[in-house]
């Protein structure tokens, strides 16, 4: 009887990991203690900014996952929700190590929501021994800020299976922040946007998770993305998007005018999640675009109305104070790329020149002979 508590006592010491809330009695030769999942930072979940780096408490991801014995893989995972209450990351029912198994691996992808709720058994057993799989139809509607994490391929071999297995989440979605800042010319007025949109942003979509990186190095077992592993929706795909408005308080080119910039920029769009596109050039039919208005005040009291401004993202470039040139931000809105746009509002200033006529060629004489 002393023996069996002491096993028993073992077992909670090597998954105090995971929370040890309950006694399992296990036969340490068949089966290990209970596969747990263990905690990391470095990644971005819906509803947070691009500086929020941890979870919290009601984050779920869904987990793939399959082992290895004798040559033949079989399910141990098959999508099974994980959530994490602020401290541990918790699932039901509970699975076991198998230590007769040559190695394990593990697929996940968050916020657990993703995957269509009609996914085949089939579909899901690719998933567990290959990490091939896809979303449901998302849309990015400016409400529901889908930050899509799928996780590097996590093979754990045998030394590992009593620690919990840690899985690192890769950004597969772009994020896009927009900075609206006026020109120097324009310090001393006051401009003030007063409507600003995001417009033909391809929103609605699926992504396919196809392959993962195999050469060694710092990207092994990175899920393979580009544009291309999303696919757009055959109808309602994209829309319009509504950004913050207000004052325009910084001025300058820190380059051009030998000063450094002033005030703070209007942030139009902070962590604005999108769904990767390739970018319309702006010559283009419906190019992905910004429109604004505003409104220029002179310090002495003249109001300028500039209403429905367009600029397409395509003619960016990467060089403040530079228009239109060869040095084209962005083709596309690539995944696990954060793109920060800044437009300047300018305006042309009245100015004058002068220069002097010279006296008319004409030479006129004139005589009088005054006689008293």
């Amino acid at each position: 009887m002393r023996m069996k508590k002491l096993m028993i006592l073992a077992t909670c010491a090597a998954i105090a990991a995971v929370a040890c809330t309950k006694i399992h009695e296990v036969t340490p030769v068949t089966q290990g203690p209970e596969i747990g999942f263990g905690t990391w930072a470095d990644v971005m979940t819906k509803g947070r900014t691009a500086t929020d780096t941890n979870f919290g408490s009601g984050d779920k991801f869904n987990v793939f996952g399959s082992k290895t014995v004798s040559s033949t893989t079989s399910v141990v995972f098959n999508g099974d929700e994980v959530s994490f209450d602020g401290t541990n990351w918790n699932y039901s029912p509970a699975r076991f190590w198998d230590p007769s198994a040559s190695g394990y691996n593990f697929f996940a992808i968050s916020p657990a929501e993703l995957l269509p709720t009609d996914m085949s058994a089939a579909a899901k057993e690719t998933a567990a021994t290959t990490g091939a799989f896809s979303t449901k139809e998302l849309t990015f509607d400016g409400t529901v800020a889908y930050d899509v994490l799928v996780a590097k391929k996590t093979p754990v071999a045998p030394a590992a299976y009593n620690t919990p297995v840690n899985l690192d989440f890769q950004h597969v979605a772009s994020l896009v922040d927009v900075k609206i800042k006026k020109s120097y010319a324009l310090k001393d007025a006051t401009v003030t946007v007063t409507a600003i949109s995001l417009e033909n942003i391809v929103k609605k979509g699926t992504y396919n998770v196809a392959s993962y990186v195999t050469t060694a190095g710092a990207d092994l077992n990175k899920p393979v993305v580009a544009v291309a592993n999303w696919t757009p929706a055959a109808s309602e795909a994209t829309g319009s998007f509504a950004g913050t408005t207000g004052a325009v308080g910084q001025y300058g080119y820190a380059s051009v005018e030998g000063e450094a910039l002033s005030g703070t920029p209007l942030n139009a769009f902070t962590s604005f999640v999108a769904m990767p596109q390739a970018l319309v050039p702006a010559t283009g039919a419906n190019p992905q675009q910004i429109k604004i208005s505003y409104t220029i005040t002179t310090t002495v009291g003249e109001t300028i109305t500039h209403s429905n401004k367009t600029v397409a993202f395509a003619a960016f470039d990467t060089v403040d104070n530079k228009v239109n040139t060869d040095t084209q931000a962005a083709t596309a809105w690539n995944p696990n790329t954060h793109y920060i746009y800044t437009l300047t509002l300018d305006a042309h200033k009245i100015d004058f020149t002068a220069s002097i006529t010279n006296w008319d060629s004409t030479v006129i004489y004139g005589y009088y002979n005054l006689v008293q």
